[in-house]
């Protein structure tokens, strides 16, 4: 999709003399007058931006997740035997022992990762916390 905008010139200086605003991959192309010449108002100098929008990458087909061997199987063992799972009609639910060690932290991040691959995510609840993953 190619998105075309007309702006006063005095934006563009703005984003061409300031490094922290985004341009991305911005083609400028200069016109004199556009849209915002009013018959009150004289005519504006304006810029033309135009810009490719990216075309969205199709989402992997959903692996249906029916026995907790198949959702333990998505884990490497040594986290699998961190997580206890519960079934709780439509998903899954994980929970692991609370770890405040720099190891405990890292398998929580392992698992949540993992977790966001079956199309699932972290629920924060307080002591109910847990991931859930649909079937």
């Amino acid at each position: 999709m190619k998105v075309v905008v007309d702006v006063p010139y005095w934006v563009i200086d703005e984003i061409e003399h300031n490094p922290e605003v985004p341009v991305g991959d911005l083609e400028f192309a200069r016109t004199i007058g556009g849209d915002f010449a009013l018959s009150a108002m004289p005519k504006v100098k304006t810029v033309r931006l135009t810009a490719e929008t990216p075309k969205p990458e199709p989402k992997p087909e959903r692996v249906v997740i029916d026995t907790e061997q198949k959702l333990r199987s998505n884990f490497p063992q040594e986290l699998a035997d961190l997580l206890t799972v519960s079934n709780q009609g439509g998903e899954w639910w994980l929970t692991k022992p609370y770890d405040r060690s720099e190891e405990g932290k890292a398998a929580w991040v392992k698992i949540n990762e993992l977790v966001k691959t079956l199309g699932g995510s972290w629920d924060s609840a307080g002591r109910d916390s847990h991931w859930s993953v649909p079937k």
